[in-house]
């Protein structure tokens, strides 16, 4: 089937400002200026490609209304809350206290936790004070945005950018910082980012306390 490539555009800006509220902020959101935007995909001349489909994934866009204007229905019982367990960044791990972690509803089936990110690491993608879900089970590729743990109880997000037989390497989305390198033996866990809450859509009851 052919896709009505103006169709997709006038899905793409609906998307857009109902997410984020407006284009520019959805550029800086997705790393692009207003007139990428425009100029490449919100004028009805190109679709979506890979990677810019996979962050609107994130963002919570349902990529095959978008392609096709299909929607699916999607049973009430997939919206499911997860522990918010922690804050996240380029540094240590900061445990919550609290004896009953904070719940947090997300559209996932899956099994997974929330973690709130400290710091600018990832910017203008995922900004100090965003909650990330975290996809527990399922192993995360190349190019994923991961939430990774280290032995030295180092806790960050980044994108998952190489790996060799010794070595695994991140990324951040922020081109002010470097490239990270750890060695295999070093890394506990590397989860894959399946949605990202922006601090400007949480609900009123999540506490914003610990920012």
């Amino acid at each position: 089937m052919e896709i009505d490539k103006k169709s997709v555009a006038q899905r793409l800006k609906s998307f857009l400002i109902t997410r984020f509220g407006s284009v520019k902020v959805a550029a800086e959101a997705l790393g692009k200026t207003p007139d990428n935007l425009y100029n490449g995909y919100l004028n009805g001349r190109s679709i979506p490609g890979g990677e810019l489909l996979g962050l609107l994934t994130t963002f919570g866009c349902d990529i095959d209304w978008l392609l096709t204007g299909k929607i699916k229905e999607k049973p009430s019982k997939l919206i499911k809350e997860f522990p918010l367990v922690s804050m996240v960044g380029a540094g240590s791990v900061i445990p919550f206290d609290d004896q009953t972690p904070q719940m947090i509803p997300f559209p996932f089936k899956g099994e997974a936790v929330v973690l709130r990110v400290v710091g600018d690491s990832m910017a203008s993608l995922i900004s100090d004070g965003d909650l990330v879900l975290v996809d527990i089970i399922n192993r995360p590729k190349l190019g994923n945005i991961v939430a990774v743990r280290t032995k030295e109880e180092e806790q960050f997000v980044k994108y998952f950018g190489a790996y060799n037989e010794d070595t695994v390497m991140f990324y951040s989305h922020n081109a002010y910082y470097s490239p990270v390198t750890f060695k295999k033996k070093e890394i506990i866990t590397i989860k894959k980012v399946v949605f990202i809450l922006k601090d400007v859509d949480w609900p009123d009851t999540i506490n914003s306390g610990g920012k």
